[in-house]
């Protein structure tokens, strides 16, 4: 999982020509990315580790924010390199965040003809690959949806609603969109007249 320590710290063990440990060498530690090393202490992208009497030097191995490959390099002077390789995946979903908006303006009472797409993200703003998580479209009390105010993510983390529209007075509308346990996201629409349907006599005869 992204920002947390890898399950098996890595170890590397320096020895002579002859297959000897060597107690004492200073060993370079570098991460990738935002990634990030400790021997105890803080954590930084990049600190020196010195091998013990069995000739191992290790350190604690922090992945960073961004899911995908992460890589840990283990360098001593003069002789050739380790590298050492994981894949942080995202973390719970935290927040919702809009992929695609609907239209706007858009007509009263009918369906967008952009249909919005929520994408459930974590704090760090990775895509939560979780499928048949219900997103919610509601709005203020004064106007109403049409079609179908919910949708389910698929298998990318995205919930595509397919007839949503807001019915309701000509003007800008705030569509949130909400899922249990994380952040809702928020899109406005102006709202223009819907299809005339009759003319009526207001005054006269």
């Amino acid at each position: 999982t992204v920002n947390t320590p890898v399950a098996t710290q890595p170890s590397v063990v320096v020895r002579d020509a002859s297959g000897i440990a060597v107690v004492g060498v200073t060993v370079s530690f570098t991460a990738s990315g935002n990634g990030a090393v400790s021997t105890g202490g803080a954590f930084a992208s990049s600190l020196n580790a010195t091998t013990d009497a069995a000739g191992a030097a290790q350190v604690t191995w922090r992945l960073g924010t961004l899911a995908g490959s992460n890589s840990l390099i283990a360098s001593v002077s003069g002789i050739p390199a380790v590298t050492f390789s994981a894949t942080g995946t995202a973390g719970a979903a935290s927040q919702a965040v809009i992929t695609a908006a609907p239209n706007s303006p858009s007509q009263s009472g009918a369906a967008f003809t952009s249909q919005p797409a929520v994408q459930l993200r974590d704090q760090f703003g990775n895509a939560v690959l979780a499928s048949g998580v219900t997103v919610t479209a509601s709005v203020p009390a004064n106007y109403s949806l049409v079609g179908t105010s919910s949708a389910q993510t698929g298998a990318n983390g995205i919930a595509t609603f397919s007839n949503l529209g807001v019915s309701g007075p000509v003007g800008p509308v705030t569509i949130t969109f909400s899922s249990t346990g994380v952040t809702s996201a928020t899109a406005q629409v102006s709202l223009t007249a819907g299809t005339l349907a009759a003319v009526a006599k207001a005054a006269g005869d």
